[in-house]
């Protein structure tokens, strides 16, 4: 077994985490061998949820009567045909090497602030305990996702997410991603001037959050497409674990099991004692021998 997927963590870019129901896992990931990356109108921010605010720019004030068309051209290009998928990161804090304990870092909390060890992500995404946190390895996650937004003309940017108090206006010292340039645009066409606003602005537009959800320490991968619908990208390869929550039920934890016997992925139980995340490393074997023992 890898120690690093639970506990002994030396790297805090090596794993990604997703947290889902067992039901999503045994009935769509593992039998696809893919995950959903949603659009953003399906996010939970509301700054991402809803409609952006855009303002316009024309030097020579020169603005359609209506300008809904345009509107609904630039949403879409910018906004509605992008889709996310949504990880949770490890912290520097979650390292335990020899160079932190020299530091004077506390060592004893570090698998507490793992990514797979969040109780509010366990209550809100991961079925309220009942569901699965999945590990995955970042490097390979990334070249599976890249490759086939390659081979499929996708845009793809990923990294991760910075939290800011929301403002209602741009501070004065900054660009504005929501400010669109109208003279730019005639000239370029949309789709042009849409990749190229993109480009100066992606950090803002796709991986800016409100500060309530920092605590989540999220790492996405936001993809860009004609249409807005959800995208399904194939992960098997760079899934390393599945960490059970306690409230599993018992006849997804045993197809867990089954799963992990036919492919090299780690599986655990996690428990908690006094609120501190304590992961139990199984042996697929030993779980199907307990169900059929029942």
């Amino acid at each position: 077994m890898n120690g690093s997927v639970w506990y002994l963590l030396d790297d805090e870019d090596r794993f990604l985490y997703h947290y889902t129901s067992s039901a999503v896992l045994l009935d769509y990931i593992i039998p696809t061998g893919s995950i959903r990356f949603l659009p953003f109108k399906l996010l939970n921010d509301p700054r991402e949820s809803y409609e952006w605010p855009l303002s316009w720019h024309s030097r020579e004030g020169d603005f359609p009567d209506d300008m809904s068309g345009i509107e609904e051209a630039v949403q879409s290009a910018l906004k509605s045909n992008w889709c996310v998928g949504c990880f949770v990161r490890d912290s520097d804090e979650s390292v335990m090497t020899r160079e932190r304990e020299k530091q004077g870092a506390d060592l004893l909390i570090a698998p507490a602030l793992r990514g797979h060890s969040h109780p509010r992500m366990w209550a809100q995404y991961g079925d309220n305990h009942a569901g699965v946190c999945l590990v995955f390895d970042r490097a390979i996650l990334t070249r599976l996702i890249g490759n086939f937004c390659s081979e499929n003309l996708l845009s793809v940017r990923y990294g991760a997410v910075e939290y800011s108090v929301p403002r209602l206006l741009p501070k004065l010292d900054e660009d504005d991603p929501l400010l669109v340039f109208l003279d730019e645009l005639r000239s370029l066409g949309v789709n042009e001037y849409a990749q190229r606003h993109v480009e100066r602005h992606y950090r803002k537009l796709y991986f800016h959050k409100s500060s309530d959800w920092e605590n989540e320490m999220e790492y996405r991968f936001s993809i860009g497409s004609s249409d807005s619908e959800p995208k399904y990208f194939q992960v098997a390869g760079a899934l390393k674990g599945v960490l059970m929550g306690d409230k599993i039920n018992p006849e997804h934890r045993s197809r867990v099991a089954e799963f992990a016997m036919e492919n090299t992925v780690e599986i655990a139980d996690m428990s908690w004692s006094a609120g501190f995340p304590q992961p139990h490393p199984l042996h697929p074997r030993l779980v199907l021998n307990e169900t059929q023992k029942e």
